[in-house]
């Protein structure tokens, strides 16, 4: 709701009282910001620090800030920016008047949404339609990495800090953003950052990174909002030495990979997998060892990484369910009705003899299983077992489906 005229001019009074402007950017007014570059001029020695003692601008700010969250700033309850050296100091404000300084801002800056316009007036919604949590970890998993629209390269989500550069570069921390942003502000504002604070160093996000939901960009940037959001998400951690991966872009025509080497699984290790990454970014891993396949999941294969001296492969995106299944997957039964189950030679159940990839993008692989019908027995009988694994497309051109299909 609009707030009264009376409260948001006492509002607008009182932040004219504070002198915000003498710090902080707003509309007009630049701020200290006008005034740092003649302080660089005399003491050179600060001009990388520059943006670390330029404080936020206060454009738009009581459109982006959900109400508890302009009331958290101006008691400054957390900090969002370690790396800002300004500081603002804690004015003593009661609750009447931090309710005014908040309907100041609101009234000046928030845009309207559609249920607060005459019913004649028809805006169109940038919003896309809420995603089912998988397809929200797997893509938005991605969008937020360099291999997306590149959030990590500048703001802290999760544990993963953004690597050394610029502090210009710098920007508040991401996750949980819903707690203090509004979803309204967060759509304009990735659109086009520059319009709303002049010269900022965020790019605009204008484009959709090809071979993800189906290339359009009102769902990538859904996605996005909707993974930040989601407690306790870690994005993937960077500066990987290699990335083995698939496009999702069918007309590339695109093999199924291969990998058949130590793969580390969350806290466990495989030591002889079979990883296969279908062009449709689908990814099956088979425990060689055990034989059956154990995981199934979205996104890029595995990511190459050290350790001390040790070199290894992690799973690379994000499971779509573990597939833990309590009897092997392929079983015998006699004329008599017994069950012949595969059992171990030497360490594994068993190992890949060969393998060819199939014109549809899948992959052909062949494997001998030792069957016995008791643990003990010395009857046993090897058979040669061919699988198939192929990808599954959408008729829409370049998507990525979750399915798979296994012969």
């Amino acid at each position: 709701t609009t707030p009264e005229p009376s409260q948001s001019q006492a509002g607008r009074q009182l932040f004219v009282e504070l002198n915000c402007v003498q710090c902080h950017a707003r509309g007009a007014d630049p701020g200290l910001a006008a005034s740092l570059p003649e302080l660089v001029k005399r003491h050179g020695e600060l001009e990388s620090w520059l943006p670390a003692m330029t404080p936020p601008s206060l454009n738009s700010v009581g459109d982006k800030l959900r109400d508890e969250a302009l009331i958290a700033a101006v008691r400054r309850e957390k900090n969002h920016r370690p790396y800002l050296l300004a500081r603002m100091p804690r004015f003593p404000l009661n609750e009447s008047q931090l309710a005014q300084l908040v309907d100041y801002f609101v009234a000046e800056d928030r845009i309207p949404d559609t249920g607060d316009l005459p019913p004649n007036v028809v805006v169109q919604s940038n919003h896309a339609a809420e995603l089912d949590d998988a397809v929200t970890r797997v893509a938005g998993a991605r969008l937020v990495t360099p291999d997306g629209f590149g959030c990590t390269s500048c703001h802290r989500v999760g544990k993963v800090e953004p690597p050394p550069g610029p502090l210009a570069a710098r920007g508040p921390t991401l996750s949980m953003l819903g707690q203090r942003i509004r979803r309204p502000w967060y759509d304009r504002w990735v659109r086009n950052p520059a319009r709303i604070v002049p010269r900022m160093e965020m790019p605009s996000v204008q484009l959709p990174v090809h071979g993800v939901l189906n290339d359009d960009l009102p769902t990538q940037l859904a996605a996005v909002w909707q993974v930040l959001n989601q407690p306790g998400f870690e994005p993937p951690a960077p500066n990987a030495l290699r990335v083995a991966r698939r496009s999702g872009v069918r007309e590339r025509g695109e093999p199924a990979l291969l990998l058949t080497d130590v793969l580390r699984v969350g806290e466990t290790r495989q030591l002889k997998p079979a990883l296969i990454g279908l062009p449709n970014r689908h990814n099956v891993l088979i425990d060689l060892e055990a034989g059956r396949m154990v995981d199934w999941w979205l996104g890029d294969a595995a990511r190459q990484r050290t350790e001390g001296k040790t070199w290894f492969w992690e799973v690379g995106g994000t499971s779509i369910g573990a597939l833990q299944p309590a009897e092997h997957e392929l079983s015998l039964r006699d004329a008599a009705g017994r069950r012949w189950q595969p059992i171990q030679v030497g360490q594994f159940v068993t190992e890949l003899d060969d393998w060819q990839h199939q014109p549809d993008g899948g992959i052909a692989f062949s494997h001998r299983m030792t069957f016995s019908p008791e643990p003990d027995s010395e009857s046993t009988v090897t058979l040669l077992v061919r699988q198939t694994i192929s990808p599954i497309w959408s008729d829409s051109a370049g998507a990525s489906q979750s399915q798979l299909d296994s012969d």
